[in-house]
């Protein structure tokens, strides 16, 4: 199942929290129906929130690849099916996909996941370390996270949001590996320290004030960063 809202939002985000405007970031009108018609699927467009169940069982009887859109405003839905009528479809396999498969297979291990990834093997696009390196950080020196107040005070909340969820993350992985499900968990993920460079004193000066609020913080311990 695929959600549509015509804009890269997780950029636009950042770019009015850093610059006050977004650029860039708006996509232009899809038509998902025949997006999938050009792959050889079969399209099929949800116009009502009445639709949708009908159209999703629709979709799941079908013995082929299906792509079902549903437009409210700027949002569309789509969902994929195939021959193996399985009950969850990811599209992709990074790291989100991977992630969310192993805990609904947790969850439920009946569950039949298909996964669909047109790359030559799995985390190679968004999820690969030198395409994009804010997958999977700890978030206290992502300098997007932690904005400016007009006092001169540093907002950490959501850097400390994310550092928590990355946390959770950790424990899952460290879970899988006790588990038995990581065998080599070097080959998985690494610790890297994650530095912030700026440059000119004002910069500086925010940085040293960063460092301040978060040392200050109960994520510090001893007052340590880490």
């Amino acid at each position: 199942m695929i959600w549509i809202d015509g804009q890269y939002d997780m950029v636009g985000v950042q770019e009015q929290i850093k610059y006050s405007r977004r650029s860039g970031v708006d996509f232009g009108p899809v038509d998902y129906v025949k997006y999938a018609e050009a792959f050889g699927a079969t399209g099929l467009r949800i116009q009502h929130p009445d639709e949708i169940a009908p159209t999703l069982r629709r979709a799941f009887r079908q013995q082929f690849r299906a792509l079902s859109t549903a437009d409210k405003g700027r949002n569309s839905m789509a969902t994929v099916t195939s021959t193996n009528h399985p009950d969850v479809v990811l599209v992709g396999a990074g790291i989100m996909s991977a992630t969310l498969a192993v805990i609904l297979k947790e969850l439920d291990p009946r569950l039949k996941i298909d996964i669909y990834e047109v790359l030559g093997s799995e985390a190679q696009e968004s999820s690969n370390a030198w395409n994009n390196a804010g997958t999977g950080h700890a978030a206290l020196c992502e300098l997007n996270y932690t904005p400016q107040k007009s006092d001169g005070s540093i907002d950490i909340s959501k850097a400390l949001e994310v550092n928590t969820e990355f946390d959770l993350s950790r424990q899952l992985w460290a879970y899988l590996v006790k588990k038995g499900a990581i065998a080599d968990p070097q080959s998985f993920i690494h610790p890297v320290p994650h530095c912030s460079f700026v440059r000119g004193s004002e910069n500086v000066a925010f940085l040293k004030t960063l460092r301040g609020a978060h040392c200050s913080s109960p994520l510090s311990g001893d007052g340590t960063l880490r």
